[in-house]
């Protein structure tokens, strides 16, 4: 048993970034003295089953293949989304906490399949922040008192200082998206229903978002040409070629993200809209990867080559924002 504990905690160890004390993590963890954490790194102190889960639980590692247990079950972390509890600025604080985490690894990639736009680029267009903040908690979320609340621009954001922090922390991790035409239908549909609803208290607002989305779309059509990610009217020392964006035109995708770093793997799958399911079990990252570098290798790489391509793939997604655009014109002109 003395065993099995020292490699699990030394598989940790090897999840920690170079300039993490391992002692210092158990310590906090625990809440134990460095000296405990000591005489359970060397196996002196057994961990409790209490301990051996919470351990689990913050670092995504699963017990079963240091007990030789062999299963399909994977072992899955996410943070609640109870109404009752849930805060929206924590929610944004721990995806940036986790940028930086991934940002302190030597080697590190992303690799997004975007089901919908990331919601790192989000905070770089305002009005398409703030809409999306306002439907996930008056539609999805249902807080009270966005019960009889209608949608407004201009309204202060209180959450777009740490959307500052989370899109500066996203563009300096080299990353891998893969789009399809799909990919805005998400935000067009919410659009359109708050519209059709008669939530925006200034119908004319819904053409500034479909306006700003056309910007975004703009946006990442230029990384696409320069590799490189960037943020709006604003230079970043970012490394050439950390960005790779891919055309998909096989498949639907469905939010799935892949970290890599210095090694070790982490799944990040959408559930419930706004959570995510995370793990680092070897088997199911492995797999995931496998099946991500097959889709990879049949589907196109836009970014820094196949100008034709990029233009008639962002040509696409710009006439779908132009059909809205024109549809709710006309509406608000009858």
């Amino acid at each position: 048993m003395k065993n099995i504990q020292k490699e699990f905690l030394h598989t940790i160890k090897n999840s920690l970034p170079k300039n993490h004390s391992l002692v210092d993590e158990l310590a906090e963890a625990l809440s134990v003295s460095n000296d405990s954490a000591y005489r359970r790194i060397r196996g002196e102190t057994p961990l409790t089953i209490q301990e051996a889960e919470k351990l689990c639980l913050k670092y995504g590692v699963s017990i079963d293949s240091f007990l030789g247990i062999k299963s399909n079950t994977v072992t899955f972390r996410y943070r609640s989304l109870n109404p009752l509890s849930f805060d929206f600025g924590a929610y944004l604080n721990n995806i940036l906490i986790d940028l930086k985490r991934i940002d302190s690894f030597y080697q590190k990639e992303i690799i997004y399949m975007a089901k919908d736009i990331p919601l790192f680029y989000l905070f770089q267009f305002p009005a398409l922040s703030s809409f999306k903040i306002f439907f996930w908690l008056k539609e999805f979320m249902q807080f009270p008192e966005y019960k009889n609340a209608k949608f407004k621009l201009n309204k202060e954001n209180p959450f777009a200082d740490i959307g500052r922090q989370i899109q500066e922390q996203y563009v300096r991790i080299p990353s891998v998206e893969i789009w399809n035409r799909e990919t805005i239908n998400s935000i067009l549909g919410q659009i359109s229903f708050l519209f059709d609803s008669g939530i925006f208290e200034n119908p004319k607002d819904a053409l500034i978002l479909c306006s700003s989305l056309k910007e975004l779309l703009e946006h990442i059509k230029e990384q696409a040409k320069q590799g490189k990610k960037l943020i709006k009217e604003k230079e970043v020392a970012v490394d050439e070629g950390n960005y790779r964006l891919y055309y998909n035109d096989i498949t639907l995708v469905d939010n799935t993200i892949l970290i890599n770093m210095d090694g070790r793997k982490e799944v990040y799958i959408t559930h419930n809209l706004l959570n995510n399911l995370v793990t680092s079990n070897e088997a199911f990252c492995e797999e995931t990867l496998q099946i991500t570098k097959n889709m990879m290798n049949k589907v196109n790489l836009i970014s820094s080559t196949s100008e034709k391509t990029r233009n008639q793939f962002f040509l696409k997604l710009e006439e779908k924002v132009n059909s809205l655009y024109k549809r709710i014109e006309t509406q608000i002109n009858e």
